[in-house]
């Protein structure tokens, strides 16, 4: 019983890191972009207020 849970528990540790490893690029890809997107937002929003105060 003990031998059947350490080889489903090893099964599945090693399927998740195999899966991590296979979508690395992917997550870090992902991550990134969102990286971009919110120094754009923040940037853009930025502009938007030295706009506003330079007009008053």
């Amino acid at each position: 019983m003990l031998q059947a849970i350490l080889v489903w528990t090893g099964a599945v540790l090693g399927f998740s890191v195999l899966l991590l490893m296979a979508l690395g690029p992917i997550i870090v890809e992902a991550d990134s972009w969102w990286y971009e997107r919110k120094l754009r937002r923040h940037a853009r929003k930025a502009q938007q207020r030295r706009r506003e105060l330079a007009s008053v």
